[in-house]
């Protein structure tokens, strides 16, 4: 394998698990419309097989990987794995499968990359319905970003957090004792800036947009399926070791080689 690297080469690494393949396939799109194309991206599938979002990855040099999981997921294994998966590269991009990039999103994120830096951006939502059939998400996209609503939390960290390769090693990566849904961003956001890096935010020049789907929220709350009551039980499990570790921060008991100690994104 070449250990040469573009300058501020960019990795791509997107996780799907049993949601909307055609939400995933529309990110895609805006990542091959880049003005500045990223030089390796990961779709790791952790679900069910989806021939679909397969095909749809073929015409780009995406790689599409199933690397199914029982349950309990865990999300950060995925992401993981993604980043081995990756050919070599100097930064690394973890996005939803249901975010919309602007076509200069790569281009201006580039330009504040600098070392000592996570890049971050602000959700706009798109209400329900904006999305039709014959929607052009590259032509329409500051017409869509016009119907979209921005995000309470600003500082909400989940569906973009973009990163130099070597933080992200000196990371550990992502810690693998979260499951299912709940506060892994969070942590791996606190960990960040524990390791001393500042939190960038990308709103001001470009944008993200999130596809529509029923709340997470609403499904743990009330949670029918296997999948959504192993969810529900997660997020509790997950926001004990989120505070734990902020319990152990503030003790100044916090060791980063607690994280993934036997390594991390193995592959099957």
């Amino acid at each position: 394998m070449s250990t040469s690297f573009a300058a501020s080469s960019v990795g791509v690494v997107i996780i799907f698990g049993d949601r909307d393949p055609q939400a995933a396939r529309n990110l895609v799109h805006t990542l091959a419309a880049q003005t500045r194309p990223p030089e390796s991206v990961v779709l790791v599938n952790f679900g069910s097989p989806c021939p679909l979002l397969e095909k749809a990855c073929t015409p780009f040099p995406y790689l599409y990987r199933h690397l199914p999981q029982g349950l309990p997921w865990c999300l950060p294994l995925a992401k993981n794995q993604g980043v081995r998966l990756l050919s070599p590269v100097e930064t690394v991009l973890f996005l939803d499968a249901d975010i919309l990039l602007a076509p200069d999103f790569i281009e201006c994120g580039l330009r504040r990359l600098k070392p000592g830096v996570m890049l971050n951006c602000r959700i706009l939502d798109l209400p329900q319905g904006a999305l039709q059939p014959d929607t052009d998400i590259i032509r329409d996209f500051q017409h869509l970003k016009t119907l979209s609503t921005p995000r309470a939390e600003i500082t909400a960290v989940g569906a973009c957090q973009w990163v130099r390769m070597s933080a992200f090693q000196a990371l550990r990566g992502r810690d693998e004792g979260f499951k299912m849904w709940g506060f892994e961003d969070m942590d791996f956001q606190r960990r960040a800036r524990w390791l001393g890096l500042e939190s960038v935010h990308l709103d001001e020049e470009t944008a993200m947009l999130h596809q529509w789907h029923v709340s997470k929220d609403t499904v743990l709350e009330n949670p029918r399926t296997p999948r959504e009551k192993a969810a529900s039980h997660w997020f509790g499990q997950n926001r004990k070791r989120i505070r734990y570790r902020a319990a152990q921060w503030d003790l100044c008991k916090y060791d980063p080689q607690e994280i993934n100690p036997d390594g991390w994104g193995k592959i099957p």
